[in-house]
């Protein structure tokens, strides 16, 4: 189902004049290019979801990394005493 109401559009620009194949080919050529505008939108936060998740899962393997060596150094001054 699209988005916008190409069939709105026909009568809006059909109303101001636009014959009707003029009316029908402006609104398939808007309705082609919100399509495209959604699908580029969706393609970036996609990216962007990627790029936040890799950079999550870095910050959270280094903090992990940190909390393994201070507990083995804790484990280890425990062991010694």
């Amino acid at each position: 189902m699209p988005i916008t109401r190409e069939l709105e559009n026909i009568e809006v620009l059909e109303a101001v004049n636009f014959n009707h194949e003029q009316a029908k080919t402006l609104a398939k050529i808007i309705e082609c290019s919100h399509a495209d505008s959604h699908e580029s939108l969706k393609e970036f936060i996609r990216a962007e979801n990627k790029s936040l998740v890799e950079t999550m899962r870095s910050e959270f393997k280094q903090e992990i990394t940190g909390l393994r060596s201070e507990f083995k150094q804790e484990i280890t001054g425990l062991q010694s005493e």
